[in-house]
């Protein structure tokens, strides 16, 4: 017969230590929210399974045997630290309904934050920040953040990356702001200032390219390193920005951004999640990954 089976339950130890600190069965009872002949079999059953008697009355009040001080604190810290460990698990399954997002500014501000009003799963809590474009090195993959969101060039060499979409850059103006302006052909785009993006010195030259601009073009005084301050200055003045299409074709659709000519073109970058795959076997962080993965196609 195995030892375990012998074992008291938990239940009745539990009882054991109340009557010990209450000293009587009706407090005990109480206590438990149970009715004092409960109380008093469990204590009964206690001692038959140990074969000791834990308790004796004196003046109306129970009293601990030698046996039962002998074995109360031994049984107390046993029940604490069951509870802490039970305590202990149940919010380790709690954290692990969390995911930390580290994307790249534009990112998070233009497209993430908007996305996530429509992500109903109310079980599983986002920490979001923001970080710059550079690669992630694989230590901050395990340690900084479950998902980590970055602006990269194209390319198929990147450690536990999966390519969410390619970049397309759309000309944009405020409505307001461009109001007054009659665009009949490309050419009239140099009567405007244009906003330079000084990580991507060259991506207004390509503009020209592909829509066969010649003369000479004006810039803004003031370059931008991310999309979403770009973004912020076409509203002060009469200006263009390229920003990316999936972050600003709500605002196009709405009205207060204006597309002349329908003007976009190919970056040559793309936007890459990266996940360790022993993070993506919890199925919080896959179902996340997966409902992203959707809103950026709709």
């Amino acid at each position: 017969m195995s030892k375990r089976k012998t074992l008291p339950s938990t239940k009745l130890l539990d009882a054991f230590t109340t009557v010990a600190r209450c000293g009587s069965f009706t407090l005990a009872a109480e206590s438990l929210n149970l009715t004092q002949s409960a109380i008093s079999k469990q204590i009964q059953q206690l001692e038959q399974q140990l074969g000791q008697t834990l308790f004796h009355r004196e003046h109306n009040q129970l009293i601990l045997t030698s046996a039962g001080q002998q074995y109360l604190p031994a049984v107390s810290e046993a029940l604490e630290i069951i509870e802490q460990a039970s305590v202990s698990l149940i919010q380790a399954d709690a954290e692990k309904r969390v995911i930390s997002i580290d994307a790249s500014p534009s990112f998070a501000n233009l497209w993430l934050m908007t996305a996530l009003t429509r992500f109903k799963h109310h079980d599983i809590q986002l920490r979001l920040q923001t970080g710059d474009n550079t690669l992630p090195a694989s230590a901050s993959l395990h340690h900084h953040a479950d998902i980590v969101i970055r602006c990269l060039p194209l390319a198929d060499h990147y450690s536990n990356a999966e390519l969410l979409c390619e970049e397309s850059l759309t000309l944009v103006a405020d409505a307001k702001q461009m109001k007054d302006a009659r665009l009949q052909s490309p050419l009239e785009l140099l009567n405007y200032a244009w906003l330079p993006q000084i990580t991507r010195p060259n991506q207004w030259h390509a503009l020209k390219d592909q829509y066969d601009i010649v003369g000479e073009e004006q810039y803004a005084l003031i370059g931008f390193e991310h999309f979403y301050l770009a973004l912020t200055a076409t509203c002060d003045r009469p200006c263009l920005a390229l920003l990316p299409s999936f972050m600003i074709q709500q605002r196009i659709d709405a009205g207060t951004l204006i597309n002349p000519f329908s003007a976009a073109m190919k970056s040559g970058f793309g936007y890459y999640l990266f996940c360790t795959p022993r993070k993506r076997q919890q199925g919080h962080i896959e179902d996340f990954i997966r409902w992203m993965k959707i809103s950026l196609q709709t």
